[in-house]
């Protein structure tokens, strides 16, 4: 049988996680980093996606981490993030679709709010 973490190995792939400034975005892109993966850290703004890379490098300083805004629900913002990632010969191989818009989750246990 073979080692799980070897089943795992995502290195040499890249994976775009939409919502990845969220609570479980977040946990997502480290997951895949941990796997080797090289992640596109994609949020509604430009600032939440650079946050959320900025606190994960700090855990995994190693982790190859990209900040990209997409607004999910805007095709020429899908678009152009695509343009973006060709631009730098970057294609997706793994897309873990965690964009939300309503209920949002805070950090505070049992805590959501619209």
């Amino acid at each position: 049988m073979a080692n799980p973490s070897s089943r795992y190995d995502l290195t040499g792939r890249t994976a775009l996680v939409t919502g990845a400034g969220g609570l479980l975005g977040k946990q997502h892109v480290a997951a895949l980093a941990e796997a080797g993966a090289r992640v596109v850290v994609t949020d509604v703004g430009l600032a939440q996606a650079e946050a959320a890379v900025a606190m994960l490098k700090q855990a995994t300083p190693a982790a190859e981490l990209i900040a990209l805004d997409i607004n999910v629900t805007s095709l020429e913002s899908v678009r152009a993030a695509g343009e973006q990632l060709a631009s730098r010969d970057i294609t997706v191989d793994i897309l873990v679709n965690n964009a939300a818009i309503d209920p949002k989750v805070t950090s505070a246990p049992g805590v959501m709010h619209s």
